[in-house]
């Protein structure tokens, strides 16, 4: 790249077109990681535009329904985009009819988890990496990504075309790169999905309006922006919104040309060819609707807003839309990066629209042009305002906004042309900006994707020593669990993460989706004393069990967030299992032994790491400790008697602190002897109440440990004290 700058000391590039060609080869390159690394339903209503496609085979006809008539599943399915015009569907429907159709959607599950845990399940439907032989349906959603990425490709070079018709070289290609890369750009353009449709003829709607406004509105070039914007409208409605670019390129031509004739001719042609592409389809929503934009569809599956729209909730959709419309990898703000990267947007934006106000202050000769851009962007802004204002949820989102895109790459460009003073400069900005755009358009997905859809993990065989713990567990009679590992493994921190791999192997191949769950119990493995737990398909969601296949190995990874608040210094134990959803039967866990069966799995014993050390009162310590071998020294007590009905109660407060580790649980034993040294009174017990055995006690820890003995006579007695092993 920096070679084609070389030329005429970096004034212009040496070969634009060369250039432009290469944009759009990375674009595709990474259009194809984008459809194919990206999983299933990652992106929006792909089973939904899956739906209209297949009613299209099946029925050959569009779908045209009134929802007081939709009984039948494949009507349902189809219902929530039946308002759509058919434009891209038709185009996808003719590639894929050869597959066949699957109307019931049949190769893919519900998720029950979804967006019940912080990491994965954020997709409604279930497998979201589907294993050869791939269905019907998912040959379908690839060929609809396929078909969006070159409508992507086509939209991008349109735009190219109509940057070359306002901006210098080096801007102009710096308008293209802003276009192509921009990450939810390419999310969108790799969905299965009309939106990349409607961006490509979007864009040249906005490419013949400049040409036409500069060179004259001919005839030709208004029947060419009437097919052009009729298929716009036909990709989607949103498109129609291109019109306003329209009356502002013929009152240019008609200002500067003065040939009211050859305009108006333009104009009737225009209208014409936009009416006979269109007409039939407004028509048609006004007779099964009773409304030719067919909007009232979008009102009766979403539903009405409950309440008034208010400034709040413009300020909600506008940072929903500002965000998404940089990068949400998901089906609707389910996957937003971090808050520099929108920060790194925004300082990109505000000085290109400074840089464009700027130019236009200084440059009178270019207002209508940049008119021709900020109308179509304002229109679609407001109709997707004006929509989305009478729902119950937010609709779309940025990506509602692409119809505008190419207009919106174009003021950016112009603008950041414009604050650099030189062409070499420009250059300069051009391919430091390009280079930039298309390194974070590559690693976006790398990055956000495994964190919102982790994907599964399939092993060729366990290596030596790995996993750390080992074990015989058979859920049911088709799962075996082959071992653990989890870190750390004697301490947790409070408000810390507990990671946990658990690895399976398939025995056959299980018939269900079967449930994971993990919780980490308190004392005595309590069901009800649940600190924290996480419950879901395997690999969060990416990796139900009816896809596993005999004899594979399956490594499944989990990170529980211990709950910041709860008491430390105590014992907790995880415990894991599986269960069907649907009846919410586990699945019984036979061990090594015969007739050991279970229904949950204790696989690891943690303490509770202090926040802050416990501290030993002054008037409780102890003037010299006690020490209990190398284990621990008492370091502390204090001794209470209280009377009760015909006898009395000690009370016994000890204060332990440890030395050194230990794999051994010992008891604390107290004991009462009379003068003669004969035994009176005695508690044995486990240190904290049972809530901190002494295998989980780490160097330094000061360990509170209460006790109480009951007497029947109060006398000379002498207590002792001291840690015994269990048995």
């Amino acid at each position: 790249m920096v070679s084609l700058l070389v030329k005429k000391g970096l004034t212009r590039l040496a070969s634009s077109g060369a250039m432009a060609a290469f944009l759009l080869a990375c674009f595709i390159a990474l259009g194809l990681v984008y459809t194919f690394q990206n999983p299933l339903f990652s992106k929006p209503n792909e089973t939904d535009h899956l739906a209209y496609v297949q009613f299209l085979q099946t029925n050959l006809s569009l779908p045209g329904l009134n929802p007081a008539l939709v009984q039948r599943a494949a009507d349902r399915a189809v219902y929530p985009e039946a308002h759509q015009p058919p434009l891209y569907y038709l185009v996808v429907a003719a590639a894929t009819f050869p597959l066949g159709a699957n109307n019931d959607i049949a190769s893919f599950s519900s998720n029950p988890h979804f967006l019940s845990t912080e990491i994965g399940n954020k997709t409604g439907l279930v497998p979201i990496y589907p294993r050869a032989p791939l269905s019907a349906d998912v040959l379908t959603i690839y060929v609809g990504r396929l078909v969006s990425l070159a409508f992507g490709a086509l939209a991008a070079f349109y735009a190219y075309l109509a940057a070359k018709e306002l901006l210098p070289e080096a801007a102009a290609l710096l308008a293209l790169a802003i276009f192509l890369f921009n990450p939810q750009y390419l999310f969108t353009s790799t969905a299965f999905g009309n939106d990349s449709a409607v961006a490509t003829f979007s864009a040249l709607v906005l490419f013949l309006a400049l040409r036409a406004a500069q060179r004259g509105f001919t005839t030709q070039r208004g029947a060419l922006l009437g097919i052009a914007l009729g298929l716009a409208t036909l990709s989607k409605l949103s498109g129609l919104a291109l019109l306003v670019a329209v009356p502002v390129a013929l009152a240019y031509d008609l200002r500067q040309h003065r040939q009211p004739k050859r305009s108006i001719a333009g104009a009737g042609a225009f209208g014409l060819l936009l009416m006979l592409l269109t007409g039939w389809w407004f028509l048609r929503n006004y007779i099964i609707y009773g409304d030719a934009f067919a909007t009232g569809n979008i009102l009766s599956y979403i539903g009405p807003r409950p309440t008034p729209f208010g400034l709040g909730d413009l300020e909600q959709i506008l940072v929903y839309v500002w965000k998404s419309y940089w990068l949400d990898f998901s089906a609707g703000s389910l996957a937003f990066a971090d808050s520099a990267l929108y920060l790194g947007f925004g300082i990109l934006v505000l000085c290109g629209l400074t840089g464009a106000i700027l130019a236009c202050k200084s440059q009178p000769q270019i207002r209508p042009f940049l008119l021709l851009l900020v109308l179509p962007m304002a229109a679609v802004l407001v109709s997707y305002l004006t929509l989305t204002a009478q729902t119950r949820l937010i609709l779309g989102g940025g990506r509602l906004l692409f119809p505008a895109a190419s207009g919106i790459a174009i003021l950016l460009a112009l603008g950041l042309a414009s604050i650099v003073p030189t062409a070499k400069a420009q250059a300069w900005l051009t391919v430091g900006l390009t280079l930039a755009l298309i390194a974070f358009a590559f690693f976006s997905p790398l990055y956000y994707i495994p964190q919102a859809y982790p994907k599964p993990t399939i092993l060729a065989k366990l290596d030596e020593g790995h996993p750390r713990h080992r074990t015989t567990a058979h859920f049911g009679d088709k799962i075996q669990l082959m071992g653990y590992n989890v870190s750390p493994e004697r301490r947790i921190i409070p408000g810390g993460n507990l990671r946990v791999t658990l690895y399976w192997q398939a025995l056959g191949m299980p018939e269900r989706d079967y449930s994971v769950f993990l919780q980490l119990l308190g004392k005595d493995c309590d069901p009800n004393d649940v600190l924290v737990s996480e419950d879901t398909f395997p690999a969060y969601g990416s990796f139900p069990t009816s896809q596993w296949r005999a004899g594979e190995l399956v490594a499944d990874q989990y990170v529980l967030k211990v709950p910041p608040g709860i008491k430390s210094l105590q014992e907790a134990r995880l415990v894991i299992g599986m269960y069907d959803f649907g009846t919410k039967s586990r699945l019984p866990i036979s061990m090594a032994q015969p007739g050991q069966v279970t229904d949950f799995m204790t696989i690891s014993r943690f303490g509770l790491a202090p926040q802050t050390s416990a501290k030993v009162p002054e008037d409780h310590r102890l003037a010299e400790e006690m020490r209990v071998g190398d284990l621990a020294a008492l370091v502390g007590r204090k001794v209470e008697v209280a009377p009760l009905a015909g006898s009395y109660r000690l009370s016994v407060r000890l204060y332990w602190q440890a030395r050194a580790r230990t794999q051994e649980d010992y008891a604390v034993f107290l004991h009462v002897n009379d003068s003669r040294g004969h035994l009176v009174a005695q508690h044995d017990g486990d240190p904290g109440g049972g809530c901190f055995p002494t295998s989980l006690w780490e160097p330094g820890d000061v360990i509170v440990d209460d006790h109480q003995v009951d007497l029947k006579l109060l006398n000379n007695d002498c207590l002792s004290w001291g840690l015994d092993k269990f048995g």
